[in-house]
């Protein structure tokens, strides 16, 4: 979280939400995505991961 490049942050933690649903570990992935603050990559986790923000 202390990456100064907020797209950089961004993509680093959309990553860490793509681990964390093939780990199953849903509510993990929940509060990392929560963090996520660019719009398209907030819609590219959505698409691909459609469980996590239902």
């Amino acid at each position: 979280m202390k990456i100064s490049d907020g797209l950089m942050r961004d993509d680093a933690v959309r990553r860490i939400v793509d681990l964390c649903m093939t780990a199953n570990d849903l509510k993990t992935a929940q509060i990392l995505f929560r963090a996520i603050h660019a719009g398209w990559i907030r819609e590219t986790i959505q698409r691909d991961h459609p469980t996590l923000v239902s």
